[in-house]
């Protein structure tokens, strides 16, 4: 929503983030992510989310960055001064399952053996040994 062209959209983003900061940095907690309950029927993505129904915490990606930045790019349209270097997109396990899922299309054509495969194979790596050391 903060990046929508429509400027009331970008206000009501700036309002919604300014409260969530609010309750977040006061609480001062580890913040724990939840997935919202998502509403298919809406027309417009601002209405997917009932932000008022759920608990929700301060964007991840907005956490380093000031309420006054936020603002002023609303406001005014300067850009964030956002690293995006820095923000993790995937994971070890991530890119494991990229792998397990591509090796089972590799293998199996029906969409039941590839289930098949990968299931095989994750059951297979829960029953090895894990080593707690590198060496």
């Amino acid at each position: 929503m903060l990046a929508d062209e429509d400027q009331i959209i970008k206000e009501e983003a700036l309002a919604c983030i300014l409260k969530l900061c609010e309750n977040t940095r006061k609480a001062g907690a580890v913040r724990k992510f939840r997935v919202p309950p998502v509403n298919f029927e809406e027309t417009t993505y601002q209405e997917l989310v009932d932000l008022n129904g759920c608990e929700i915490i301060e964007p991840p990606m907005l956490q380093f960055t000031s309420t006054e930045e936020i603002i002023k790019y609303v406001r005014t349209g300067v850009p964030l001064n956002i690293d995006f270097k820095h923000i993790p997109c995937h994971t070890q396990n991530v890119e494991r399952t990229v792998q397990l899922v591509t090796e089972a299309l590799r293998k199996c054509f029906s969409a039941n053996s590839r289930d098949g495969c990968i299931r095989a194979k994750i059951e297979l790596r829960l029953q090895m040994p894990v080593l707690d050391t590198k060496n």
